[in-house]
């Protein structure tokens, strides 16, 4: 039910009385607005109804949310953060992956190799650097990583995928 203006006007959209554009203009009429004003007032009206109604959200907060600590940064430990690779007192690319050091070295830091690109920018994997190096991306310069290891399994790549299009939290 809807009720418009406080005039108490009683609009039954669910039982097929009106259509949703019917309701709307009957609306306008109770507020007092007619030929183009009504239009634009309808145009308005209905922008917001739509987007209230909206079932999808970008929210990234979510019982779904992949854990930095407990899900990603164990890939990095076991594949990247290896002695010669992304740890220790020289990392390469000086992208040191060993935990309590990850985070603060990736997001939001712009790549060495691809100035262009963030190591990893938050909801936007396509846009991450370290993504398009895990996954062989043809955008990248140099080799897929890990360098001389066997790539990522499907699974890892995906939650890191997941990671960072959920906002890359430091959770």
């Amino acid at each position: 039910m809807i009720w418009a203006a406080g005039v108490g006007l009683q609009l039954s959209v669910n039982r097929n009385r009106h259509t949703f554009w019917e309701t709307l203009h009957r609306i306008m009429v109770v507020v007092g607005l007619k030929g183009y004003y009504m239009k634009i007032g309808l145009a308005i009206l209905s922008t917001f109804l739509f987007a209230a109604c909206s079932k999808t959200s970008n929210s990234p907060t979510s019982s779904q949310d992949v854990s930095f600590s407990s899900q990603v940064q164990p890939i990095f430990t076991s594949s990247c953060a290896l002695s010669g690779c992304h740890s220790g007192s020289n990392p390469t690319g000086g992208q040191d992956l060993s935990a309590g050091k990850a985070y603060n070295n990736i997001v939001s830091k712009a790549s060495t190799e691809v100035p262009g690109y963030f190591r990893v920018k938050p909801f936007s994997s396509d846009s991450s650097y370290l993504y398009m190096k895990i996954t062989g991306d043809s955008r990248i310069t140099g080799v897929r990583m890990p360098n001389g290891g066997a790539p990522l399994s499907q699974s890892n790549i995906q939650t890191i995928k997941n990671w960072i299009d959920e906002g890359a939290q430091n959770n």
